[in-house]
């Protein structure tokens, strides 16, 4: 995945700040792969495990970057587990068409 990140999207994977870490071995999830339903309440517990084993193995880590469109039903257990901010697809896509609205509070016509 790191060389395809840094094509399409400029970011430097080799960056000792960034950490990819696959799902393919939590219990239920290799449901994916085969194309079939995941069961989420099977899968959640292995999603928080891992996401806090990551915070053991990177203390410093600030937040989660869930890259694959399977993964927004484990955000709100890992933001709950963990403390920090879950960035998903649905969050992503939220921030970006965010940033072209004009802000309620303080928008051209309240000027």
């Amino acid at each position: 995945m790191a060389p395809l990140i840094s094509k399409e999207c400029g970011v430097d994977m080799s960056k000792k700040r960034f950490h990819i870490i696959g799902c393919e071995d939590i219990d239920g999830f290799e449901a994916v792969a085969l194309g079939e339903k995941v069961d989420t309440v099977k899968v959640e517990p292995g999603m928080v495990k891992l996401a806090k084993e990551c915070l053991v193995r990177f203390p410093l880590a600030r937040a989660f970057l869930f890259e694959c469109t399977e993964l927004p039903p484990y955000s709100d257990a890992v933001r709950q587990a963990c403390g920090l901010p879950v960035f998903d697809a649905i969050t992503n896509c939220d921030f970006f068409m965010m940033s072209f609205r004009d802000n309620d509070r303080f928008g051209m016509n309240d000027w």
